[in-house]
């Protein structure tokens, strides 16, 4: 790495620190302070500028954190040299537990109590890196996904959170805003027609689509929709459907849009309300941020808030001191899925990060 921009990032494992990179962007934002600003609800942001990170639950009793935009510079990546990195293509075969969980999630769809719902899961690594590795995996999930939204944050007691996430979650600009429905996944292999991805992907992402639709009408807020389309993202094709809104959006209604739209069938399911609180009965997974929105918030008169996807946690253990890095991914549940196909979305999902954190396994 650049000798100048290691010497910038020296301090990143220390205080409140953010880097962050959008969709095919060549510069990277460097947020660092002593400690983050703590807001209780979605609706606190509109008097806020700077970056945000919320978790899943916002009844869970953590907090959205906030850096503000004064703390930040910027880095130009065309100065950053990345190492390649190996590819992973290892097997991971289906746990108990998970079967366990489908079944118990499926039959919930099945039965009509639900629509849909998101089954997520993680699986945990053991890490051999020091502090000042940490931006060295940040540049190297840049390199793996330039179309996406990639961020690594240090929270002091809470470790560090990486991800790069294709799905926005609002993204207000003067003159509009968008947002979109990401939902029905396969594997990557080559280039699919939204066809392609069958009945069940087709209905799930159905579900996602009417829900913000729904959401959108309900404020008053006009809009319109782009033809569906395929997004790849890693080893995984996603299901897009485009929302564009035809008008500018004050902070207030913007964060009522994110207090409406979060979290989406997409992440979690529907009935929405119905649908968080059984995947906090019966989820063995304690979510945290995974699922929950990150982004920028009113800097240069723009929001880009994106969902939480394609992350991980990784922090010391509790127990004995070793790194553990806890790599999430989920999966919609409807009438028809099948617990092997679901489980292997989740390990395809979880690919580029198992892919950066490879050269610091603890093996």
């Amino acid at each position: 790495m650049n000798q100048k921009i290691y010497r910038e990032l020296s301090t990143f494992a220390s205080g409140a620190s953010l880097l962050i990179r959008y969709p095919q962007e060549d510069k990277v934002r460097y947020y660092h302070d002593s400690h983050f600003v703590l807001l209780d609800k979605i609706e606190d942001l509109k008097f806020q500028r700077g970056f945000v990170f919320a978790p899943f639950d916002l009844a869970s009793g953590l907090p959205i954190l906030h850096l503000p935009e004064n703390k930040c510079v910027e880095l130009s990546l065309d100065k950053i040299e990345i190492d390649p990195i190996d590819l992973d293509n290892r097997q991971f075969p289906i746990t108990d537990l998970y079967r366990r969980e489908f079944a118990t999630f499926n039959h919930a769809v099945a039965s009509g109590e639900f629509h849909k719902l998101v089954l997520a899961r993680e699986a945990k690594v053991g890490l051999n890196m020091t502090d000042d590795q940490y931006p060295q995996l940040f540049f190297s999930l840049v390199s793996l996904m330039p179309s996406a939204c990639v961020y690594m944050l240090h929270i002091p007691t809470k470790g560090i959170w990486i991800g790069a996430s294709p799905e926005i979650l609002l993204h207000s600009f003067e003159s509009g805003a968008e947002t979109m429905a990401l939902a029905g996944s396969v594997s990557n292999l080559n280039n699919k027609s939204p066809e392609s991805f069958g009945s069940k992907n087709l209905h799930e992402h159905e579900v996602v689509v009417n829900y913000i639709e729904d959401v959108l009408k309900c404020l008053d807020i006009p809009y319109h929709t782009k033809p569906i389309e395929t997004v790849p993202a890693g080893k995984v094709c996603h299901l897009r459907t485009p929302f564009s809104i035809d008008e500018p959006l004050s902070l207030e209604m913007m964060a009522r849009v994110v207090a409406r739209l979060h979290p989406t069938p997409a992440v979690a399911g529907l009935p929405k309300e119905n649908a968080m609180r059984f995947i906090i009965d019966n989820e063995s997974l304690q979510r945290d941020y995974y699922a929950g929105f990150f982004g920028l918030w009113n800097v240069d008169n723009q929001t880009s808030l994106y969902v939480n996807l394609r992350c991980a946690n990784i922090q010391y253990s509790s127990n004995d001191a070793n790194l553990v890095g806890r790599i999430f991914a989920g999966g919609g549940i409807m009438p028809s899925s099948q617990c092997e196909e679901e489980w292997q979305e989740t390990v395809l999902k979880q690919s580029v990060i198992r892919q950066v954190l490879k050269p610091y396994l603890n093996e």
